[in-house]
């Protein structure tokens, strides 16, 4: 990221970049609120 990147006129479209990270975002808080709920699940399942 730190790193400028000076592809030339190949980055015109920025919106396909934007559109992927956006999707990898989306899936990882998924995954991350999926474990959070099922260590939840499981820790009331063992509890109770």
């Amino acid at each position: 990221m730190d790193e400028p990147e000076t592809n030339g006129p190949e980055q015109d479209e920025p919106t396909m970049a934007a559109v992927s990270r956006a999707i990898l975002l989306v899936m990882a808080a998924g995954v991350v609120a999926w474990a959070i709920v099922t260590a939840l699940g499981i820790l009331v399942f063992a509890l109770g």
